[in-house]
């Protein structure tokens, strides 16, 4: 009786000593929700162009800190404003697309075509240019 005893008392120690251990914390296991990454509007239009699936993989419903030149300041078909960032180039269309609620509509109104900006917000996909919603 003692040879079996002693084995499930040695059992039920370790297995409230396990117990009684704090859990880890967040910040040990996963990284900070609150990491924002910075990128350029060429470098995250070009990682799209190049593989969707991939920059999805990677940018998709992460908070970017897109630095790019405006190319275009307009309203989308849903009144939503929004400016389009790109490298520069005379020739680029297509870039990030960043729109923003209506509040943003007076600091809109003050940026010029060739202004170098950064626009930090959420990476919605891609469809023509990358989708930004700004915060």
């Amino acid at each position: 009786m003692k040879r079996i005893l002693l084995p499930i008392l040695v059992i039920g120690i370790l297995l409230l000593s396990a117990c009684g251990e704090p859990a880890p914390s967040p910040s040990t296991t996963q990284p900070a929700a609150s990491a924002v990454i910075e990128i350029s509007a060429v470098q995250l239009y070009e990682e799209y162009e190049a593989n969707e699936i991939a920059a999805d993989q990677k940018y998709k419903d992460k908070m970017l800190q897109v630095t790019g030149v405006v190319s275009s300041i307009s309203k989308d078909v849903l009144g939503s404003p929004y400016v389009v960032l790109t490298g520069g180039g005379e020739y680029e269309v297509w870039g990030v697309q960043c729109t923003f609620s209506s509040a943003y509509e007076p600091q809109l109104a003050k940026l010029t075509k060739g202004q170098v900006v950064t626009v930090t917000g959420k990476c919605k996909g891609y469809l023509i240019n990358v989708l930004l919603e700004a915060d």
